[in-house]
C-alpha cells in the first residue's frame, strides 16, 4: 500500500500556484545535452561573445588575471641542473607551439580559457610537424561530430567509447569538407569541466546567462529606438481654419519665398517638423527613462548575467560595496580564476609537458631523469585590493614561518627556485666586489634576509682587527 507518494517532500508536489519546470525525468547527461541543444547553446554564446560588452568583459578579465604573461612550468625532478635544462627547452619550444606556428604557449592558453567559457570545451591534438617536432593543434568544439557513414551505440556526439565508457577515438571535421577524421583518444586532450559522471560533452559556462543577456540587449535597443524617435520630432505646426495644406501664412524666417513649408523649417530649425490638419493632434510621449525602477531592472539582469562566472561587483559596479565586502569579492574572484586555471593545469598543461619532455628524452635532447614528468606551474600574480597591507602581512607570515618562501613567490607569479638562483648570483657578484673569493660560501643571510653591505663591511673590519692582534 502506498501512502501519498512524494507528500513528505514539498518540492515534489505539483501546485497550481507554482510553475512546473518543463524537463524530462532524470537521465544520463548525454541524453539531456543532445547535439542540437549543445549546438544552439554554443551558437548563442558565440553571438554574445561578439556583441555583448558584459561577456567580453568577463573574457578579458579572465585572460588578464588568469593567464597574464602565461602559465609556465617548474620542473620538480629533484635534479636542479636537469630541471633548469628541461625548463629552458620547454620555453624555447613554447614560442611557436601549435601546428600552424602562429600562436605561442600563452596565446594557446588564453584561447583555451576563452573556449571553456563560450563553448564549454575545447580539444587539443598532440601531433608532429614535417620535421618530427612535437606540436599541438587546437580544435574547436563544433568540429567534433559523429560520422554520417557509421552508426554505433558506442559513438555519442563525435566520441567513440568502449564498453567501460572510456573514450577510444574522436571524430573531427578537419578542413573545409564535411568528412570526419578518426583520431585515437591517446592523441587527443579533451579539456572541459566535468560536472556529472555520465557527461560526455560540455556546454558553455555562460549558458545560464544567455537569455538574461539577450533580454537586456533587446530591452535597451527598444528604449534607444524610442528615445531617438522622440528626439527626432522637434516642432509641430497646427494651422487655423481654412488654411491650405501647403501653407498660406508665413513665419519670419528671412526673405524665403517658400514660407512655412516643412522642408524649409527642417533646414532652418533642424530635426523633423510635422504639419497636421486643424482637426488633428499629435501627443508627444515624454520619456522618463531611465527611471529608478527601470535602472534596477537592468541591474538585476546584469547581476543574473554575471552570477556563476565572475561576481557582479567585480565585473560591473563595485561602487556600492566597501571595506570587508571588497576583499570578499576579490577573494571569490580569485578563487574562481584559480579553479579555472587549475583545470587548465590538470587537463592541458600537465599532458603537454609529458608529451614534449617525453619526446625530448626519447630523442636524446634531454637525459633520462627520475621524476622527469613531474612539474608544477607558475601562475600570474594574484588579484589584490590592498597591495601595501597584504605585502606587509605576507612578510610577517614568512618571517613567522606561517608561510613558506615558495608560497610567497608563487602568489607573486614567480618561481621560487629561479628567484633564489638569481639572488645567489647577485650575492656572489656583491661578494666579488667586496674582494671575497668565490671559494667562500655565500652566507645564508644574503639569500634569506638580505642586509649584505653592512654585514660584509662588519666582517672585513673584524678580520682586520684579528690580523692586527
Amino acid at each position: 500500500m502506498f501512502y501519498g507518494i512524494g507528500h513528505a517532500f514539498e518540492a515534489a508536489k505539483i501546485s497550481p500556484s507554482r510553475g512546473n519546470p518543463n524537463t524530462t525525468n532524470p537521465t544520463d547527461a548525454k541524453y539531456e545535452l543532445t547535439s542540437y541543444t549543445r549546438s544552439e547553446l554554443v551558437r548563442k554564446a558565440r553571438y554574445l561573445e561578439k556583441n555583448s560588452g558584459q561577456i567580453r568583459g568577463i573574457l578579458r578579465d579572465l585572460k588578464v588575471y588568469g593567464i597574464g604573461k602565461g602559465i609556465y612550468p617548474n620542473a620538480k625532478s629533484g635534479n636542479h641542473a636537469w630541471d633548469k635544462q628541461a625548463e629552458d627547452f620547454f620555453f624555447r619550444w613554447s614560442r611557436h607551439c601549435d601546428i600552424t606556428n602562429r600562436f605561442s604557449w600563452r596565446e594557446c592558453q588564453a584561447m583555451i580559457l576563452r573556449a571553456l567559457i563560450i563553448d564549454g570545451e575545447v580539444f587539443v591534438i598532440k601531433t608532429f610537424n614535417a620535421f618530427n617536432v612535437p606540436k599541438i593543434q587546437i580544435i574547436e568544439s563544433h568540429r567534433l561530430m559523429s560520422p554520417e557513414t557509421e552508426s554505433s551505440p558506442f559513438i555519442s556526439d563525435g566520441i567513440e567509447f568502449d564498453r567501460y565508457g572510456r573514450p577510444k577515438a574522436y571524430y573531427f571535421i578537419i578542413g573545409e569538407n564535411r568528412e570526419t577524421t578518426r583520431v585515437p583518444a591517446s592523441a587527443v586532450i579533451h579539456i572541459f569541466d566535468p560536472e556529472r559522471v555520465s557527461q560526455a560533452r560540455a556546454y558553455p559556462h555562460i549558458q545560464h546567462s544567455i537569455n538574461d543577456v539577450i533580454d537586456r540587449k533587446e530591452i535597451l535597443a527598444l528604449e534607444k529606438k524610442k528615445v531617438k524617435a522622440i528626439s527626432d520630432i522637434v516642432h509641430i505646426l497646427k494651422g487655423g481654419q481654412g488654411m491650405s495644406l501647403d501653407g498660406d501664412y508665413r513665419v519670419d524666417v528671412g526673405n524665403r519665398p517658400e514660407g512655412t513649408s516643412t522642408e524649409a523649417l527642417n533646414q532652418i530649425l533642424g530635426g523633423k517638423n510635422i504639419r497636421i490638419d486643424p482637426d488633428e493632434s499629435i501627443d508627444v510621449h515624454e520619456s522618463n527613462i531611465p527611471s529608478p525602477t527601470f535602472s534596477g531592472f537592468l541591474t538585476e539582469l546584469d547581476r543574473s548575467g554575471s552570477l556563476g562566472i565572475l561576481p557582479y561587483e567585480f565585473l560591473i559596479d563595485p561602487s556600492k560595496i566597501g571595506g570587508a565586502s571588497v576583499r570578499l569579492i576579490a577573494s571569490k574572484t580569485q578563487r574562481y580564476i584559480d579553479d579555472m586555471t587549475q583545470l587548465i593545469d590538470d587537463r592541458f598543461n600537465d599532458a603537454v609537458w609529458f608529451f614534449v619532455i617525453g619526446w625530448a628524452i626519447d630523442s636524446g635532447i634531454l637525459p633520462l631523469q627520475n621524476w622527469w614528468w613531474y612539474a608544477t606551474w607558475t601562475h600570474p600574480r594574484k588579484l589584490t585590493v590592498d597591495a601595501g597591507r597584504e605585502e606587509q602581512q605576507n612578510r610577517a607570515n614568512v618571517e613567522m614561518g606561517l608561510k613558506t618562501l615558495e608560497e610567497s613567490y608563487s602568489e607573486c607569479g614567480l618561481d621560487f627556485e629561479d628567484e633564489m638562483r638569481t639572488r645567489a648570483d647577485n650575492a656572489r657578484f656583491i661578494m666579488r666586489l667586496a674582494g671575497i673569493p668565490d671559494s667562500e660560501p655565500i652566507p645564508l643571510y644574503m639569500l634569506y634576509k638580505v642586509n649584505g653591505t653592512q654585514v660584509i663591511e662588519n666582517r672585513k673590519i673584524g678580520e682586520k682587527g684579528n690580523d692586527d692582534e
